[in-house]
């Protein structure tokens, strides 16, 4: 390959539209439908073919995001330079029950009383 251009040069939407435009097709029909039955999600040619259209779009710009020169850049997985802060694991009592059960409309003894959920 070439040498690559700095990020700060490329304009990667107008590069990604290119690319799209010169019919680089990488997803097909017949891949979209076998995905759809390994997700047993049953789709509509129109939504195969959107979804055809979606994925290679999305395929094409991560081809367009290749090009850019990361020489020199250090990998990242924030920005923002927080940390976690973390406190230490300790069990302790809370003995809410019977305030809980206290606060309830209905209860029968130590148990509170809801509607059904099941028929």
């Amino acid at each position: 390959g070439g040498a690559r251009t700095p990020f700060r040069c490329v304009r990667p939407f107008e590069l990604f539209t290119r690319w799209i435009g010169a019919g680089q097709a990488m997803i097909n029909k017949n891949e979209v439908q076998h995905i759809s039955e390994l997700a047993r999600i049953n789709l509509s040619d129109g939504e195969i073919e959107k979804f055809r259209s979606d994925l290679n779009k999305v395929l094409g710009y991560i081809e367009v995001l290749k090009s850019v020169d990361t020489e020199g850049v250090e990998p990242l997985a924030q920005v923002t330079g927080l940390k976690n802060v973390f406190r230490d694991d300790r069990a302790a009592s809370s003995d809410l029950t019977e305030a809980i059960i206290k606060n309830a409309p209905d209860q029968r003894g130590r148990f509170i009383r809801v509607k059904g959920v099941f028929e």
